[in-house]
């Protein structure tokens, strides 16, 4: 799995780059997904933490 961004909906609040600073790079204008290619298993229970604080709901676990 990976996370991925949908950049059409993030406002850029950078909650997720607090809480995953390792995964997460905040731009101006939005946030982009800067980890691996494919995350282990504490990898994605960190990015889960990451999506449940993102307010526009705009970061996707993909397979």
């Amino acid at each position: 799995m990976k996370a991925v961004i949908r950049t059409s909906t993030c406002i850029g609040c950078g909650h997720c780059m607090d809480a995953c600073p390792e995964y997460f790079l905040l731009t101006e204008s939005t946030a982009l997904y800067i980890g691996p290619p494919v995350l282990s298993a504490q990898g994605i229970a960190e990015i889960r933490g990451a999506i449940a604080l993102c307010p526009s709901r705009s970061i996707r676990l993909m397979a």
